[in-house]
């Protein structure tokens, strides 16, 4: 059984060109609107599922640190999902590390 639905994301992001101690910040923004078929969590007097949700993610990246031509990169992201059946709303959070190819 596959997932059935429509969604739409919309999305900006401004990255910093010039370094600020040494670092690099980058911050992304997006909503997303997605619309589901039907839900087998739902009682039927709610109609189609519905979901909202809001990304909002920061990226450091540490231009002075280079190895092999790579700078690492930490990124940190939240994520609030909100739907009209409460058992699919979600907060999420997390913590990544990356390396990024200086050329």
């Amino acid at each position: 059984m596959g997932a059935d639905y429509k969604s739409l994301t919309n999305g900006m992001s401004y990255n910093f060109a010039e370094p600020f101690y040494g670092m690099r910040f980058g911050f992304d923004a997006s909503v997303t609107d997605s619309d589901y078929a039907s839900s087998i969590f739902a009682p039927f007097e709610h109609g189609p599922r519905n979901d909202k949700t809001l990304t909002l993610g920061t990226s450091i990246n540490f231009a002075n640190v280079e190895y092999y031509d790579f700078q690492p990169v930490i990124k940190f992201e939240t994520l609030r999902t909100e739907s009209n059946i409460s058992f699919h709303n979600r907060d999420f959070a997390s913590i990544g590390f990356d390396l990024r190819s200086s050329f």
